[in-house]
């Protein structure tokens, strides 16, 4: 990793601060206690976050540029909840959540914005699906 990345980063924040003290400049005492976070500006904040992700990159070694773009690529997906490797949808991958008169509806254990539902009918109608299901409305489908 190049060495000049830490000196650069440290520039770029100074810089974000600067712009964030040019703006609170004209800003009124009621106002700023309402933007601080603890006794950090927002700005300082954000930065010392943006220091505590960009130290280990510091550290990494004989990276190139498109490495290191798919590095950072991965920790955002997963930082996002997005899955690096495609979901197989197979019926291992999903566990029941809910369970209807007619409907059975499962989540993707990996990614749970994925849902599959299962509609449970007979050929005959819903009153030979009544002649099925038991008293307490839960259809056996097995």
């Amino acid at each position: 990793m190049d060495n000049n990345l830490p000196k650069f980063v440290e520039n770029e924040l100074r810089l974000l601060l600067q712009q964030e003290r040019d703006y609170m400049k004209d800003l009124s005492i009621d106002q700023l206690d309402k933007r601080l976070i603890g006794e950090k500006t927002p700005q300082e904040f954000i930065n010392d976050n943006i220091r505590n992700i960009m130290k280990p990159l510091y550290e990494i070694q004989s990276y190139s540029e498109s490495n290191l773009d798919y590095l950072l690529q991965a920790v955002y997906s997963l930082s996002h909840f997005q899955n690096l490797v495609p979901l197989s949808l197979e019926d291992d991958e999903f566990e029941e959540v809910n369970h209807t008169y007619d409907t059975v509806t499962y989540r993707n254990k990996r990614n749970h914005k994925v849902f599959k539902e299962i509609r449970i009918f007979h050929l005959d109608g819903k009153d030979s699906l009544d002649k099925v299901s038991d008293h307490t409305g839960s259809v056996d489908y097995k």
